[in-house]
Parts: structure tokens; C-alpha cells; sequence
């Protein structure tokens, strides 16, 4: 055959065998049997981390909207998209519906990574009388004490900043 006889391919033979042996070929760095690896059910099971950050509230004349600042931590194989039923604002029995504009899809957290998100929520006045809980998949975060909080101090369009869980 003609085709053998090109030096060429040849070359471009022993090269590829080369660079896939050593792509391939087995390391001692970290010996045999030092990874960790969980299993699928495992990273099934695995619960997402969340951490509040901060909060901003904006009174809406007899409503408000809650703004919060949340860190997510999503250790499944799976995205996390931070709607409902996976994520509940808990306002005692009550949850809270989230707030949103047509054209703003709901935060989703890759597998594996961490994400800063935004969540809003719109408030009625009765809700603001006890505890807010923000609740992702069984993991429960205390946004506000049970100590009630009167809409009616802050001034109506003015977003306030909260400090803590104690508002």
C-alpha cells in the first residue's frame, strides 16, 4: 500500500500513541485509593448550604418588598432552581409568595458551586407581626425574630437596610 509509505503518517502515528500513553499512564502523587469520591446517592442527599447575608425592605403603601441577599452553596448533582417548592419565605403557617417581573427568571445554583443571589418576596403587613423563616429544602434560616415590625414607620418608596434578624 501507498499510503503506509508516507513518512507523514508515521509520524503522526508514534505522536498520537505517545501523547495518549501519556495522558493516560498511571501517577504516584497521590498513591493509589486517595480519593474521595461520593457516591451518586450521597450528592443526592447532600442538603445546599445557605447563609443570609443581608436584607433591604421597601414599603408599597399597605405592603413592602423584602429584598434578601443569600449565599448558596449547592453540593448536589443537580441544578438548584431557588422557587418554589424547593425555597419558602415562612411567615408562621403562611408562606410568603415571591416577588417578580415577567422577565426575571428564578436564581439557579449549578452543582457543585457557590452563588450570591437576590430573592424578593412581597409582604403583607400581617407578616411582618412574627418570626420569617427562609426555608430551602429543609434547611431553615431565621430572617426576622418574632418581635413585630411596624410598616407603617417606614416611609412609603424608602428602602431601609436591615441589620441582623432583630427588626
Amino acid at each position: 500500500m501507498v499510503i503506509l509509505q508516507r513518512v507523514e503518517l508515521w509520524v503522526l502515528l508514534v505522536l498520537g500513541l505517545g501523547l495518549s500513553w501519556w495522558a493516560l499512564k498511571p501517577t504516584d502523587e497521590g498513591g493509589a485509593g486517595t480519593w474521595l469520591v461520593a457516591t451518586a446517592e450521597e450528592k443526592e442527599a447532600a442538603e445546599p448550604q445557605l447563609v443570609l447575608r443581608g436584607a433591604q425592605i421597601e414599603r408599597d403603601y399597605g405592603n413592602a418588598r423584602l429584598d434578601l441577599d443569600v449565599a448558596v452553596h449547592n453540593e448536589g448533582m443537580h441544578p438548584l432552581r431557588l422557587s418554589t417548592p424547593k425555597l419558602r419565605l415562612m411567615a408562621g403557617e403562611r408562606e410568603v409568595p415571591a416577588f417578580f417581573l415577567p422577565a426575571d427568571r428564578p436564581p439557579e445554583v449549578a452543582a457543585g458551586s457557590r452563588v450570591e443571589v437576590k430573592l424578593r418576596f412581597w409582604l403583607e403587613a400581617k407578616d411582618l407581626q412574627g418570626e420569617l423563616m427562609l426555608d430551602l429544602e429543609g434547611v431553615k434560616t431565621r430572617v426576622k425574630t418574632a418581635d413585630p415590625y411596624a410598616l407603617d414607620k417606614l416611609e412609603n418608596g424608602v428602602v431601609q437596610v436591615l441589620r441582623g434578624e432583630k427588626w
